[in-house]
């Protein structure tokens, strides 16, 4: 059982009995206070019964002031130990009459204001601690009948009282507080042991659930029975993690087989042109034919690694974006010359309706590769003599390219998979060395990193449309220059 600080079960024991001690020790000091100051206005209340018990025995008359013998017999004055102190005083601070227990020594006091009593914290005459009550008031006159009237002369009572057995009290509540919060926290930390122990039982139940996994079967799921609320959701998102990573390491292991399978074709192609090539003397037109099969093969093999590369380059952010204003219209026009034989070829009808004022804030050399990929595309996989159609709109701050064309039998499932890498429609891969599968994926990762969406469709009547949507910051000016008149008739020439 690992208990370094930096575990989950250290911090949460230390932290929860630091806590626990830190709650006794508050309430603790709390008692503590609220206990002492208790005492102490008990005592003080005692205190201030002995001073106004040696008040009502103190009287003025003709003779002056004087303090009954009875006071001398009030108990707490009286025992032999640690006795109380009192003494009687005039305004001019000479001395009437002291208790025994002082025993001729003097007794400091203040000069409180009359009719409250002033209470502190003195050290006895002994030169023990104690508390001191002082009152100043008038005593009642009594003349010879034994009549009583206001008396006409201040005096001062002052009353002090040992708190040993107050300190006593209250320090033996101290430790019995410390003792009590010692042992409530040792015995806290232990329960708390065991709940951490418990509670954190599922955590090693999925540690060791996630290490019987195999490293190279990412099929298997973390199933852990009663799992807290909380450790599902780690559940949870650790096998949607683990369905991301089996789903990724298929792509890499499908990504792999067919770029094995899309380069040993066109290589096998090469090889037995070659063969055959050596095979005997040939005229010099037969050489011609085979080294323009060669390079046509050479050439797509290479087209299939700028296509790696790019899209490499992609998946790791590498891509860099240089914003300009493209004509859209100039650029479908470029882009159709190097499809417009092919499309001649299988008698295709082209459709275009594009605004040849129309401009684009993005980078150029992207956009012409997705706009050659979706054109070729369009191309290779229309049925003989039928069409394409091209369309380009402008909408508040976007642009919307879509390019549709006939002959698909595409179904729902395999739209999806349209612009998965190497994926092709026709599963037998007839077209292997032409077109590798990467043209549409091409397509979405640079319309991503040009900050648009691309999506495809195949609709009734056997239609596959790709939609390319991208941001523009531009407004372009509705006047029509004499370039653009060229490319609208352009686009018009081409459309048959």
């Amino acid at each position: 059982m690992n208990f370094s600080p930096n575990t989950l079960r250290a911090r949460l024991l230390l932290g929860s009995s630091i806590a626990i001690a830190g709650i006794l020790l508050g309430a603790g000091l709390l008692i503590f206070f609220l206990v002492r100051s208790s005492l102490v206005a008990e005592f003080d209340l005692a205190l201030n019964s002995s001073l106004r018990a040696v008040t009502a025995l103190t009287e003025q008359n003709s003779r002056g002031i004087k303090l009954e013998p009875e006071a001398a017999k009030i108990p707490e004055f009286a025992r032999k130990k640690t006795p109380d102190y009192y003494a009687v005083f005039r305004s001019n601070d000479k001395l009437v009459a002291t208790s025994a227990s002082l025993n001729g020594k003097a007794i400091a006091h203040p000069t409180p204001a009359q009719g409250a009593p002033e209470l502190e914290v003195v050290v006895l005459p002994d030169g023990m601690p104690g508390r001191q009550a002082t009152l100043s008031f008038m005593p009642p006159y009594e003349d010879s009948k034994g009549n009583n009237t206001p008396g006409t002369e201040v005096v001062i009572v002052t009353v002090a009282r040992h708190t040993h057995d107050l300190d006593e009290k209250v320090m033996g509540l101290a430790w019995l507080l410390v003792a009590v919060g010692a042992v409530a926290t040792l015995g806290a930390a232990g329960a708390m042991f065991v709940v951490v122990q418990r509670g954190l039982r599922p955590l090693g139940q999925l540690a060791g659930r996630i290490a019987d996994m195999g490293s190279d079967d990412l099929g298997e799921r973390v199933e852990l029975s009663n799992t807290p609320a909380e450790l599902g959701v780690v559940v949870l998102r650790l096998n949607e993690l683990l369905d991301r990573m089996q789903s990724t390491l298929i792509r890499e292991r499908r990504f792999t087989a067919d770029a094995a399978h899309e380069l040993r074709t066109p290589l096998a192609g090469l090889e037995a042109i070659l063969d055959v090539c050596t095979t005997r003397q040939r005229p010099a037109e037969d050489y011609v034919k085979t080294l323009t099969k060669c390079q046509r093969i050479v050439r797509g093999m290479h087209l299939m690694v700028d296509s790696l590369m790019t899209l490499a380059r992609a998946d790791t952010q590498q891509l860099s974006v240089t914003i300009s204003r493209v004509p859209l219209a100039a650029m479908l026009q470029e882009a159709w010359t190097t499809c417009s034989g092919n499309a001649a070829a299988k008698g295709l009808r082209v459709g275009m309706k594009v605004d040849p004022r129309l401009c684009v804030d993005t980078d150029t050399e992207k956009l012409r590769m997705i706009v050659s990929n979706l054109l070729d595309n369009a191309v290779s996989h229309s049925d003989a003599a039928g069409w394409i159609r091209i369309e380009a709109k402008a909408s508040g701050d976007r642009v919307e390219l879509a390019v549709s064309n006939s002959g698909s039998t595409l179904n729902e499932e395999q739209v999806r998979r349209a612009f998965d890498r190497f994926w092709r429609g026709d599963a037998a891969r007839r077209n292997t060395g032409v077109h590798c599968g990467l043209g549409l994926s091409l397509c979405r990762e640079l319309t991503a990193v040009l900050g648009g969406e691309i999506s495809a469709t195949s609709e009734p009547g056997g239609v596959f449309l790709v939609r390319v949507v991208l941001p523009n910051r531009s407004v372009d000016s509705p006047k029509v220059s004499g370039e653009a008149n060229s490319v609208a008739k352009r686009l018009e020439s081409m459309t048959t």
